[in-house]
């Protein structure tokens, strides 16, 4: 049989798309509304970071995050409110670090990292009354924005304007194919970063699990303790960043002023919060847990991950098991999902889920292993306090419900739990976990 020659026929297939393309192809004059871009320069956005001793009121809180007796309270993207707790009966305002675009901290020694919309900054804590920065690390973070109406499209971004800060409805009128379709091309951090995960989100940076359960960090020089939602986390003398919906980017901090970058890699998809115990990075998605051998700081190893239904997800863990709060909603939570997983973890490579718990919709929860206890931030529905004794009869065992808050993280600490809620944060005793002891609140509008 005689072989056919099939280029002229390939070539004349490739040559008719493209007629037909160009044939397609319509441009006109459109008009239409769309969400334009309000912009801070970035000599402005600079100039704005400061540390200032008149606190600013607490308006939108966020981030939770203990380190030495001082509590540092998220001021949902402009930066921390920062309070003196030695008494936790009365705690006493210190100051605000102005820093806009910020969700994320975490403490090494002397040093404080935080991000600011695209880059990395360290700043000195001195006695944490006259704290300046140091260093800034330009563009390790996504070029990110508000969230804005989407029933409208966005208007062309400029990223050499300097970040937007907002956006207006604006009628605009382009020439353009108007048969194109039109994608947005940035990545949306939502107003509401509790009910969110994005270049950043809800509990600041962590660490390890102590042995009650709380995010901490490790080393000698630091005693930081941050919530389950924690995208920055000190590991000895690495800082672990979530740098992107997809990526860990990871920083050598042996100078604790100076981080010089280490290396990164990409776990999955939407990936949201970090959480460290026993030499192993735990890494939650919208999909599921990723777990890395980091035994080599520098080096993550991939071991083995855990899948779940498509919602947000933080993961905290004490001693072989995993707790995972999976909630639906939002723009940025898929899915249908509202329940709390535990999983054995025992066998490190194959994680297995032990029972599944339904939930209204949990946000974060904090672990107290010597007291058997796990607080779970339900939202709208609460707090719920649990005995894990049986990890099979947990909702068996739910020994306190406090209503009437909207409840987002917690961090349980010898005795003392700290809870952000809608209004601000409360603290509790809860040597008697069935009754919670009010130990102070810091309400917002304070």
């Amino acid at each position: 049989m005689k072989k056919q020659n099939f280029l002229p026929i390939l070539l004349g297939f490739i040559l008719a798309i493209g007629l037909s393309s160009c044939e397609d192809k319509v441009i006109q004059e459109v008009t239409y509304e769309a969400n334009v871009p309000v912009y801070m320069s970035y000599d402005e956005l600079y100039g704005s970071i400061e540390y200032s001793k008149t606190s600013e009121i607490l308006e939108n809180p966020g981030k939770i995050y203990y380190y030495k007796n001082f509590l540092f309270i998220g001021e949902r993207t402009k930066g921390v409110h920062i309070f003196d707790n030695a008494n936790p009966r009365s705690p006493q305002k210190v100051g605000f670090l102005n820093i806009p675009g910020n969700n994320d901290i975490a403490i090494r020694g002397n040093h404080l990292y935080a991000d600011c919309f695209t880059d990395l900054l360290v700043f000195s804590l001195g006695d944490l009354k006259n704290m300046e920065m140091v260093k800034r690390i330009e563009d390790v973070f996504e070029y990110t924005i508000p969230e804005y109406d989407y029933a409208y499209p966005l208007a062309e971004i400029d990223e050499s304007k300097g970040i937007v800060i907002g956006f207006t409805l604006e009628t605009i009128t382009e020439v353009r194919d108007v048969n194109q379709q039109y994608y947005p091309m940035y990545y949306p951090v939502e107003g509401d970063l509790m009910f969110a995960s994005t270049s950043s989100e809800a509990s600041f940076g962590g660490g390890f699990s102590g042995d009650n359960g709380a995010a901490r960090n490790v080393g000698g020089a630091s005693e930081g303790i941050g919530g389950s939602f924690a995208r920055f986390m000190v590991v000895d003398e690495v800082l672990y960043v979530i740098s992107n919906q997809n990526e860990v980017s990871f920083f050598d901090i042996q100078d604790e002023s100076n981080p010089t970058a280490a290396g990164k890699f990409e776990p999955g998809w939407n990936i949201e919060t970090l959480f460290y115990n026993e030499d192993h990075l735990f890494i939650g998605s919208n999909s599921g847990m990723f777990i890395y051998d980091i035994t080599n700081r520098t080096d993550p190893n991939y071991i083995s991950q855990f899948l779940h239904a498509d919602a947000c997800d933080p993961v905290v863990i004490s001693e072989d098991v995993a707790y995972i709060t999976l909630r639906s909603g939002g723009t940025r939570c898929p899915g249908w999902s509202d329940q709390m997983d535990v999983v054995d973890i025992q066998n490190i490579e194959q994680p297995t889920l032990l029972k599944t718990y339904p939930m209204t919709n949990p946000h974060g929860l904090g672990v107290d292993a010597d007291a058997e206890l796990v607080f779970v931030c339900d939202g709208s529905d609460g707090l719920k306090v649990y005995n894990n004794s049986n990890l099979l009869n947990i909702d068996g065992n739910m020994i306190h419900h406090k209503t009437g808050l909207n409840t987002y993280d917690v961090i349980a600490l010898d005795g003392v739990l700290f809870l952000i809620a809608e209004d601000g944060l409360y603290q509790y005793d809860y040597f008697n976990p069935s009754d919670l002891n009010e130990l102070s609140v810091i309400r917002i509008g304070e």
